[in-house]
């Protein structure tokens, strides 16, 4: 074979292999906007399944540490929350779920104002062992260990810490693009009815330090009273608004996305040992 005929075989394979690399690469592309699609389905679906279940557990509160009987649970459970908290409820309906005694309780209460009325007044149960909190779904619990993790480092930093219910609103990217925290705030109100906070310290994000709890002590005399009408879900744009920093929300938007991240890799972690470990298992067998 002549070089002139090389060249052409040469010139004719690099032609196949450009054709072959755009193939692949709309290919590629193909797929990604296959991919894209399809997380943005899985994203919607969940995102509708964690709201049906947020809705179904949204009068529901959980009692852990009584020794309340099966037989009239509800009875019972009605009997100690108006005893021990002085809120008055009507309890629709009660079960016990869990395997370790004495088992937790899930109770259903007749409204979401009574299950507020609970939320506000349990901290009346002092030094006894029983715990009542609200029923939380699977991502608002993983949320709130991630607060309480985040809580823990800023307390032995020494800074003064105000653990708060955040109800998933910081684990979502757009609230580091927030600008205007009307609509950030009544979006809470929307989706999530209430929310806790310490009114004083302005710690809506989770924690704050003693500097800033000194600048504010004076600027916000009114918080407890801004706090009240908050928690009976009435919008107070006025004043709210100003509480929320706009630095102090970033910051902590960015650290629950960060922990969120590590919690999900830790997690894909275990899930793939235990399918080593279950592999092995299935070989020895």
């Amino acid at each position: 074979m002549d070089i002139r005929g090389t060249h052409e075989q040469m010139k004719k394979q690099e032609e196949e292999i450009k054709t072959l690399r755009e193939e692949l690469k709309r290919r590629d592309e193909s797929w990604q906007i296959a991919k894209y699609k399809l997380q943005q389905e899985v994203k919607i679906l969940k995102k509708r399944l964690e709201a049906q279940e947020k809705n179904s557990k949204k009068n529901n509160i959980i009692i852990k540490g009584t020794t309340a009987q099966d037989n009239n649970l509800k009875e019972c459970v009605t009997e100690l929350i108006n005893k021990e908290t002085g809120a008055t409820i009507e309890v629709e309906t009660a079960y016990k779920i869990g395997k370790q005694e004495p088992k937790m309780v899930i109770a259903k209460l007749k409204n979401f104002e009574q299950k507020m009325e609970v939320i506000k007044n349990k901290y009346k149960l002092g030094g006894k062992m029983i715990y009542i909190d609200s029923d939380l779904t699977y991502e608002e619990q993983k949320t709130q260990s991630i607060i309480r993790k985040i809580a823990k480092e800023e307390k032995n930093k020494g800074n003064i810490v105000q653990t708060v219910k955040m109800w998933m609103a910081y684990a979502e990217q757009t609230w580091t693009k927030a600008v205007d925290f009307q609509t950030a705030v009544q979006r809470l109100v929307q989706e999530f009815s209430a929310l806790e906070f310490d009114a004083e310290h302005e710690a809506v994000y989770g924690f704050t330090s003693p500097e800033l709890c000194a600048t504010l002590a004076e600027k916000y005399q009114n918080g407890q009273k801004i706090c009240k009408e908050y928690l009976e879900t009435k919008f107070c744009s006025s004043c709210l608004i100003n509480r929320l920093s706009d630095i102090g929300l970033s910051r902590f938007a960015n650290r629950i996305k960060r922990y969120m991240n590590d919690a999900d890799t830790s997690e894909e972690e275990e899930s793939a040992e235990e399918k080593s470990t279950e592999e092995e298992a299935q070989e020895e067998k």
